[in-house]
């Protein structure tokens, strides 16, 4: 992590240093101390020469403005942190000293300038493509002409004739340096400053991979744009080779994933949420596999805007499928099925016979397990409910199974009566106490539940006897 931090801050220096950084031309002011010094000799030459007092206190002043004009451009040209507006005002300054100087020379001295001006400008010459260089058939051309100008000077007879060379000197001077080849790098420039402001940025925005190839690339457009010798040619090149690598750095934009981990943080939550149901297990899974998949391209470095898209949209649709299952199973009501077996249970067990209570408690049983579950559906739940409330309608009370047997007993307990030697003649004949002895007897014998009651059994013995006894007065 420190490293990485350390790396930022030497880019960030090295960017802050770059864009300090500014090319400036010193040939032009470098050319002029030349001439000034050539002049300056001539001027000394003359001053010798000279017989007259004024003139040469005027060439004298000349000399003396001239060598501190020198001195003064060439302390501008040594500066390190000169700009290149103080280069252009030295050199103006120079070339006026120049010319003062200059005006005072007669045609043969004048001439002599003018010869060690052009000879000066072939033996500095640089032969190639370069910014400031000449065509080698360039250089060639002024070495013709300052071949001619001295056998021409040779012969000149009139100062009008070393006047007449003189001018045609300095017109292939200026020619040739008229055909100087400039290499335009304002375009390579602009092209070094916009990728060095992109660059500022870079770091976080753009891999790595690219932006180191960036940076490379700019520094080689640098050493082109400072190299003097580069030609036209090759601050095109260096043009277009930046902006390619620039094109391929703005290709290169890190995809944001913010959406991405914050959807794997909800698929990681969903799928504990998933365990609780065992009928999604299989869609668990599915999103375990989804998540797997989406923190691959979390760490990939170079993942592909596609590939997050892709990523992003499959983990959208599973959560939203388990969701969707979840809902659907969350939706589900069992407040009735729990009444329902809160009713069934406070049913007391003894009153029903056994069969039909089992069938309840079974009910009862399956319906727990519903209430329990989380993966049911709505169906299910009704099934449930409706299943314990058919039990219960079929319950059977213990009560109303026993008097059903038990006049099916009483019966059988009044053929029983009936029956054997107490239903004999000598019972009829013995009135009604016997009847409501065998009766009383009987019935101390039978079940509490479901039989005749004692008084019913003595107002029917009581009418059996009046209507015996009826019967037996018509008889007399």
């Amino acid at each position: 992590m420190e490293v990485d931090q350390e790396i930022v801050k030497l880019k960030t220096a090295l960017n802050s240093f770059y864009s300090q950084v500014v090319t400036i031309n010193r040939r032009p002011l470098l050319t002029t101390i030349s001439d000034a010094n050539i002049v300056l000799n001539a001027l000394k030459d003359s001053l010798n020469a000279e017989e007259k007092v004024e003139s040469k206190a005027i060439i004298d002043d000349r000399i003396a403005k001239l060598e501190a004009g020198i001195a003064e451009a060439n302390g501008v040209h040594e500066t390190k942190s000169v700009t290149q507006g103080q280069l252009n005002e030295a050199e103006a300054k120079l070339k006026i000293l120049i010319e003062e100087g200059y005006a005072e020379l007669d045609a043969h001295n004048k001439y002599k300038v003018e010869l060690s001006i052009a000879e000066d400008r072939v033996n500095n010459a640089v032969a190639g493509e370069g910014d400031g260089q000449y065509l080698q058939s360039d250089i060639d051309a002024l070495k013709a002409s300052i071949t001619k100008s001295k056998s021409d000077y040779e012969i000149a007879k009139t100062v009008e004739e070393v006047k007449s060379i003189t001018e045609s000197l300095i017109k292939s001077v200026k020619d040739f340096e008229a055909k100087v080849i400039v290499v335009n790098k304002e375009s390579l420039a602009n092209a070094i400053s916009d990728a060095e402001e992109i660059a500022k940025d870079a770091d976080g925005k753009y891999y790595a991979s690219a932006i180191e190839v960036f940076i490379n690339e700019i520094n080689n457009a640098k050493a082109i744009f400072n190299d003097e010798n580069a030609s036209q040619s090759s601050v095109n090149n260096a043009i277009e080779s930046l902006l390619n690598v620039q094109a391929k750095l703005l290709e290169s934009i890190i995809p944001d994933k913010t959406e991405l981990k914050s959807l794997v943080n909800d698929a990681n939550a969903l799928v504990k949420k998933l365990e609780a149901y065992d009928s999604l297990k299989d869609l668990k899974e599915e999103l375990s596999s989804v998540i797997k998949n989406a923190n691959v391209v979390i760490e990939n470095e170079d993942a592909t805007v596609e590939q997050i898209a892709e990523v992003i949209n499959s983990l959208k649709d599973t959560i939203r499928k388990a969701n969707d299952s979840i809902k659907g199973f969350e939706s589900v009501s069992k407040s009735e099925l729990q009444d329902t077996i809160d009713k069934a249970e406070a049913l007391n067990k003894k009153d029903y016979t056994k069969n039909s209570y089992s069938v309840l408690e079974e009910a009862i049983k399956e319906a727990k397990k519903l209430i329990s579950k989380n993966d049911v559906t709505q169906s299910e739940v009704d099934a449930a409910t409706a299943r314990i409330n058919n039990a219960m309608n079929k319950l059977v009370k213990i009560n109303q199974d026993n008097n059903g047997g038990n006049n099916n007993g009483g019966s059988n307990n009044n053929g029983s009566n009936n029956s054997g030697s107490n239903n004999n003649g000598s019972n009829n004949n013995g009135g009604s106490n016997n009847s409501g002895n065998n009766n009383s007897s009987n019935n101390n014998n039978l079940p509490q539940t479901g039989g005749a009651s004692p008084i019913v059994t003595l107002v029917l013995g009581s009418a059996v006897a009046a209507v015996g006894g009826l019967f037996l007065k018509k008889k007399k």
